[in-house]
């Protein structure tokens, strides 16, 4: 989770000038272990995520695809919530990456490394990264065609190998509700100066949200089809205004019935909106399944302005039950970054999370409620063009839709012949 710092200190959106609650308290209370590990550099002996021993086969592997090595000697990728790969990063194409990389994966398939546990947690953390980086590395074909070539082969049959049954995926726990559960965080804006807030609504129970779809593939389209996510992921969009439900219905009505773009006279005092990210996992049938297991929490509070939150799944804390959910304030730009690795180029660090979402969900163009980009298609038009009926779904309803345009995909027609089996 990207943000280091005291936990008792840290700043950030919705956080400046306030203490944040006792992140160890959240970690107890959903039996995780703590929140409070260093996130901005970390060395060998801290990537222990699946093993107390740094050198576990399952350390190693993760640490050979995710560490990246920053130009002042720090180490970064522990904490970060999708491999630290860009479109023109050479890591893991050439030299001792590459070299390690195959060595240790290599390991793992002979050795059937799979079996080390047995852990549905563990298991489908490490696929879900291993199945990241197959995306990355069948994204192009015209740099390193035979090192992609050979990482693709190997990561294939290691996702095919770590796949759960599917009742195991639905199985697995749901880490908002358990963070909602904990009550460590408000449920409700405090304020600007307030500490970052974690709406029951958005588990499933009613609270005035409503979630948003539409006809002809997922609401968040944007969000679905760009690197990093490339579709292993459902972003489900909720919408909730003031009144609660039948507020939140007469608005997206409204918004149906809008005119062209002249969505800036409708009013947002005390709208928010939420998009939460939830992991898909391929079962052992070779099925993509939505999982219970909820990767990261953005919440925006309009009151006009605009407060951004940003909650991340904490993949570094001890995962024997289930993964916590920890507000953080900043992150490398992966998501419709320019494709240059900065790690390999012009290294500079996270960037602030206000100032990620403000370049996409502000300016003068963007206002109110314009800055709903899944409603209003601002700077992001829809492929079919024109603007999007919106209508109540469901998180079933928005999966299928993501899975069925990740299945004509090059990325997954690929891994699936990897992985076929093959006569005799």
């Amino acid at each position: 989770m990207p943000g280091a710092g005291d936990a008792a200190t840290r700043t950030g959106p919705g956080l400046a000038n306030s203490p944040s609650p006792s992140l160890s308290a959240l970690a107890s209370a959903v039996g995780v272990g703590s929140c409070e590990t260093s996130r901005s550099a970390v060395g060998e002996a801290s990537w222990t995520i699946y093993d107390p021993d740094p050198e576990h086969l399952w350390n190693r592997l993760s640490r050979s695809l995710l560490r990246r090595m920053a130009p002042d000697g720090s180490e970064h990728g522990l904490d970060s919530l999708d491999p630290l790969l860009w479109p023109e990063t050479t890591f893991l194409l050439e030299g001792t990456s590459h070299a390690d990389a195959v060595e240790v994966l290599d390991e793992f398939l002979a050795a059937e490394g799979e079996q080390a546990f047995s852990n549905p947690n563990r298991r489908a953390l490490l696929q879900r990264d291993l199945w990241a980086v197959f995306d990355w590395a069948t994204a192009r074909s015209d740099t390193f065609p035979e090192e992609r070539l050979s990482l693709q082969e190997r990561l294939a049959h290691a996702i095919d190998r770590l796949a759960l049954p599917r009742q195991e995926i639905l199985s697995l726990p749901d880490n908002l509700q358990a963070a909602v559960d904990s009550g460590i965080f408000p449920a409700t804006f405090q304020g600007a100066s307030g500490p970052a807030f974690l709406p029951p609504g958005l588990t499933g129970e009613d609270d005035g949200w409503v979630l948003l779809g539409r006809d002809g593939g997922p609401l968040a389209m944007t969000h679905t089809e760009s690197p990093p996510f490339f579709g292993r992921s459902v972003f489900l969009v909720y919408l909730r205004a003031a009144g609660g439900r039948e507020d939140t219905l007469t608005l997206v009505e409204r918004l149906n019935e809008r005119d062209g773009r002249g969505l800036a006279a409708l009013d947002v005092a005390d709208l928010q909106v939420a998009l939460v990210r939830r992991a898909v996992l391929i079962d052992r049938d070779g099925e993509m399944v939505l999982s219970p297991l909820v990767e990261s929490v953005q919440v925006r509070h309009f009151g006009p302005a605009q407060h951004f939150y940003q909650f991340e799944m904490d993949r570094a804390t001890h995962i024997d039950r289930a993964l916590a959910l920890c507000p953080t304030d900043g992150e490398f730009l992966l998501f419709f970054s320019h494709g240059v690795d900065p790690f390999e180029s012009g290294f500079e660090g996270e960037a602030p999370i206000p100032e990620l979402c403000m370049a996409c969900h502000s300016g003068s163009d963007v206002a109110g409620i314009q800055s709903i980009l899944s409603a209003s298609r601002f700077r992001f038009e829809l492929s079919e063009g024109g603007l999007p009926r919106l209508s109540e779904t469901t998180p079933d309803q928005e999966a299928r839709s993501v899975a069925a345009w990740k299945q004509g995909q090059p990325s997954w027609q690929r891994l699936r012949a990897l992985t076929a089996p093959t006569d005799g």
